[in-house]
């Protein structure tokens, strides 16, 4: 297969996922649009993400019928599962469990293999189905296209497929709906994760064992966490606006203090030991570090502090230095590791949590060196340390990896510590190591979560317990206009419209307080003045004490949804084609106007209106100029309405005008006369004059109905009539019609059941041989037994079935019940008989007529010479070319063909020498009169002359007399049926017929 697929004049490259909207027809656009509406709507209202990827996956079904839609994404070891399939049965997706991408693994296979889109048309046939082609088989998948589905940083995730039941390749639109689909895709699950992202990051900063503060460029504190409260004794709500300098325990010089400073400058970062102080006045030495937090200008936005009240540590140090004989005790009686090490570097002793994580006794650790614990490069360092701190007889800290027994490496800070002898030589190490994994963890959170403030594309105000703004992020400014240094201090106002009253505004901040939390949508306006709708949620923050601490305020920019909200509230009352009310909007006018009739005693007139020969302009034209003249016609409706009047297009070329100005009946007659000849006129579309006519229904308030439906009903009944008495003319509703109407929908109705319920019999009718007087063949006649009716002759239902198109499946059933009959009664000895069937015209024009034959003669086992098919004049008259290659396949198969109701239409000795017939069948109206009418026997002898000069035979039908059958036998006819021999029957009395001639 190649790498393009064509469509049309377009085409559609598997090289690429991105297609131009230019190349797409109002309609594509259209309904594009409409699907990223309704996901839209279902983003915004907070939908789950696998909620909103199935309904995707089933308007994308929509959109493209008799196919299947499904999202597969890479698991750990980069195999394929499907993760959404709504229409996918579940045994197929359990074998595509686990698809490992290759050539041969289908389309989505390869869309990662490949890393490009893949568009297959035959899944048969195509090398990249060859893994997959036995479920292609079981489950029929004719096609399949695949799109990658990217995550951040164009990264493949997995692949979004439109699967189909029919060889085909994508056109331009197609493609287009794959890209949005792979693309609102990627899009859903991107933020489902950074939303869990962000759930967490939050969960963490509270969690944390370690004490975390937050302040702004300034110093000024935002934030702090539960330990922060728990180990210094001053609550959130306390410290929120103070400096960290609170804590100043005063023990350290301002040379201490600006060696800090200068290290966050230069490095972004420092940390060690400093000796805070509590609320109640404790001192106590804590092990903190700093760091910056800047922009992407590199300008310094926060300052982030994290640290650990070492006191309990402290101690162990100092009992260390003072009573070297106490410290092994000392060390199993704290949780952190801990040991003791000569000059040398090997362990003098170590408490219980080291050997726990060496997997060695404290008594087998005794003696051995870092190489012998460790991987090396981590020795190596622990080493240098050491040698560190014999060399300087100071003691350090350091943060550095560590991997336990099950090769987990976490992170540890550790504290090192030279031993002195009485004389004060440096004789050992002594260590202690506490597991600050999470710490690290939550630093890098915090980064995480201070780097999604900054990037949500959702504005988010923060503000203290009195509503005032403490800080903004960038997408705030970027919807508002307004800068966190001009709002930062105020008070947050949800909304400036002047609209809301203050009580409003009052019942929000009530419920927020007691609930918690508050949504709903405002107005406001930007810097620049203008008015926009926002979709607001406010959430509350309080302290261990449950009390305020901020409120979070979060918004978005909703005015393209409430755009499209008001788009798909017109669409679902408009027709989109003529922009005119819909069925649903105008029955609502409609029931309004009857009520308002009703209460003033006026009189309203409904026009139901239909397009002359419509089908004609489509077929002939095709359906962009039908559209273009339904559109002109609309705008003429429109121009002949009156403000109270009302219109909307029914459906196809159908349409409904309501008339509420009426004093009289001639008043609407004149009024039906103008819109006739206004619906006339010849209509230009591109270079092409259309001449349209149409046929008018009309019923009147009160006199045909006392509501819409009954009015719209009988409208639409003296609409048909209109068109019964040669359209282009319109028709006032009677009783009668409606009876009419009635039946014939109720006909309609029950042929649509009709075969399934095997309603139908097949009668036959002999035909006699007038030289021999044997029965050389039957026709089959269809009757119905209608379950209300009874038995329904054809002339009564046969033009209905023909209108509605269900003449094909009936002609269908037709022919296949009397080629086996015909069978049936050969089997059972009957000797062999012609089998006469009627084809209508609609068959000819609308099905497959050379199948229909073909399969019933197959279906059967029937000689094709013994079936004979009668066609009408009219049949062979309409675009001769065409049927006459029809008439010629037909006739190579073998069956035969006669004229039936000869001489009744459009004779012509030349078409009965082109199509090459076999029989005519004289019209029964010429047969009935030929005895007493001269002039009928003239044109019977005539037509069994010519027929006899062309080597045709002759057939009479309806002979009912002795005199009609002397006749026809004077004038050399060949053939005869009527009730003079036999009238209609069924198979069986036929098979007892046949045996007594």
């Amino acid at each position: 297969m190649s790498g393009n697929v064509q469509s049309g004049n377009q085409t559609c490259s598997a090289s690429t996922d991105t297609v131009e909207y230019s190349v797409l027809s109002e309609a594509e656009k259209e309904k594009i649009l409409t699907l990223q509406q309704a996901i839209l709507e279902l983003v915004t209202q907070g939908i789950d993400h696998k909620e909103i990827i199935n309904t995707l996956c089933q308007l994308e079904e929509q959109l493209l019928p008799n196919s299947v839609a499904s999202v597969m994404l890479l698991d750990e070891n980069q195999h394929l599962n499907v993760y959404a399939a709504p229409s996918i049965p579940v045994a197929a997706i359990s074998r595509l469990k686990g698809l490992r991408p290759g050539p041969g693994a289908g389309s989505c296979g390869n869309v990662i293999y490949r890393q490009e889109p893949v568009f297959v048309s035959d899944t048969l046939s195509d090398a990249r189905w060859l893994d997959l082609r036995p479920l292609a088989i079981d489950y029929s998948l004719m096609a399949c296209w695949s799109m990658p589905v990217y995550a951040t940083g164009r990264k493949i995730i997995g692949s979004f497929a439109l699967s189909s039941f029919e060889k085909r390749a994508p056109s331009v639109f197609h493609c287009k709906l794959l890209e949005i689909g792979a693309s609102i895709i990627g899009i859903v699950l991107e933020r489902n994760r950074q939303t869990e992202f962000l759930r967490l990051a939050a969960k963490v900063f509270e969690s944390s064992g370690e004490c975390i503060i937050i302040t702004d460029n300034h110093q000024a504190i935002l934030s702090v966490n539960r330990t922060y409260s728990e180990v210094t004794g001053y609550t959130s709500d306390e410290v929120t606006g103070q400096r960290p300098g609170m804590l100043n325990s005063k023990l350290h010089n301002a040379a201490f203090f600006h060696n800090i400073s200068l290290s966050l400058t230069e490095n972004g970062y420092w940390q060690g030991e400093i000796w805070d102080q509590r609320k109640n006045g404790e001192i106590y030495p804590v092990w903190l570090g700093l760091s910056v937090v800047r922009d992407s200008a590199n300008t310094v936005t926060n300052y982030i502090g994290i640290f650990t009240d070492i006191t309990t540590r402290k101690l162990a140090d100092e009992a260390l230095k003072t009573a070297a004989h106490q410290q092994l005790a000392i060390l199993n009686n704290i949780p952190d590791m801990a040991w003791l090490k000569n000059a040398e570097g090997r362990y003098i002793s170590v408490n219980e949590p080291f050997g726990a994580l060496c997997g060695l006794t404290p008594d087998e650790l005794v003696g051995k060196t870092d190489l012998d614990l460790w991987p090396e490069s981590f020795a190596k360092t622990y080493i240098q340390d050491d040698l560190k701190v014999v060399q300087t007889a100071k003691g350090i800290k350091v943060e550095e990896r560590l991997q336990n027994k099950q090769g987990l490496i976490s992170w540890v800070e550790t504290i090192k510590s030279p031993i002195f002898n009485e004389i004060g030589k440096v004789i050992g190490t002594t260590g202690i190591a506490r597991d600050i994994t999470e710490r690290k963890q939550n630093e890098d959170q915090l980064r995480l979560l201070a780097k999604v403030f900054e990037s949500s594309t959702e504005a988010i105000i923060i503000a203290d317990a009195q509503r005032k703004i403490i800080t903004v992020n960038a997408a705030f400014t970027l919807q508002t206009g307004y800068t966190l240094t001009e709002v930062a201090g105020t008070e947050l106002i949800l909304s400036s419209e002047v609209q809301s009253s203050p009580e409003f505004f009052q019942t929000i901040w009530k419920t927020t307080d007691v609930a918690d939390h508050w949504q709903g949508e405002v107005w406001d306006h930007r810097k620049d003045g203008s008015l926009y709708p926002k979709w607001i949620n406010i959430d509350v923050l309080r302290n261990n004490h449950e009390q305020i601490t901020h409120y979070v305020t979060t918004f978005s920019d909703i005015s393209e949804r409430k755009e499209a909200e008001e788009r798909i509230r017109f669409l679902a009352q408009h027709d989109i084609l003529t922009g005119l009310p819909n069925r649903a909007l105008f029955t609502s006018e409609l029931t309004q106007a009857i009520a308002n009739a009703k209460r003033q005693h006026h009189q309203l007139a409904l026009f139901f209106i239909d397009l002359d020969h419509f089908k004609n302009i489509n077929d002939s034209l095709g359906h962009h100029f039908g559209d273009l003249l339904l559109q002109e016609i609309a705008e003429r409706l429109k121009s002949r309405l009156k403000d109270m009047d009302a219109i909307c297009r029914q459906g196809g070329d159908e349409f409904i005008l309501l008339l509420q100005d009426i004093t009289s009946p001639d008043d609407v007659a004149h009024i039906a006369e103008r819109l006739i000849e206004v619906l006339s006129t010849p209509v230009l579309l591109d270079s092409h004059e259309i001449a349209i006519s149409a046929s008018i229904g009309i019923a009147l308030y009160p006199e045909d109905g006392d509501n819409g439906e009954t009015l719209v009903k009988n409208a639409d009944a003296a609409m048909y009539h209109a068109k019964q008495s040669g359209r282009d003319q319109y028709r006032f509703f009677v009783k009668a019609l409606n009876d009419t109407v009635h039946e014939r929908l109720t006909i309609e109705s029950g042929l649509r059941k009709a075969l399934e319920r095997k309603e139908f019999e097949l009668y036959y009718q002999p035909q006699i041989n007038l030289i021999s007087g044997e029965m050389i063949g039957v026709e089959a006649l269809i009757r119905w037994h209608h379950p209300e009716f009874g038995m329904v002759p054809p002339v009564r239902f046969i033009p209905i079935a023909e209108d509605s198109g269900l003449i094909i499946p009936i002609g269908d059933w037709v022919l296949n019940e009397a080629c086996r009959q015909a069978v049936a009664w050969q089997q059972a000895g009957l000797t062999e008989l012609t089998m006469a069937v009627n084809l209508s015209a609609v068959q000819f024009r609308r099905g497959d007529v050379e199948k229909s034959i073909n399969n019933a003669l197959q279906a059967s086992g029937l000689n094709p010479a013994l079936l004979e098919l009668e066609l009408t004049e009219s049949i062979l008259i309409q675009d001769t070319e065409k049927m006459l290659a029809t008439v010629q396949r037909l006739k190579s198969l073998g069956v035969k063909l006669s004229i039936d109701d000869f001489g009744t239409g459009y004779s012509s000795l030349s078409y009965l020498k082109r199509f090459n017939v076999d029989k005519l069948k004289i019209d029964q109206s010429f047969i009935r009169n030929m005895v007493n009418d001269p002039s009928d026997a003239a044109i019977v002898h005539a037509i069994i002359q010519m027929a006899r000069s062309l080597n045709l035979k002759t057939i009479a039908e309806g002979v009912e007399e002795q005199n009609m059958l002397e006749a026809l036998q004077l004038h050399q006819c060949h053939e005869a049926q009527g009730y003079y021999f036999a009238r209609p029957m069924p198979a069986d009395e036929l098979a007892r017929y046949a045996a007594t001639r």
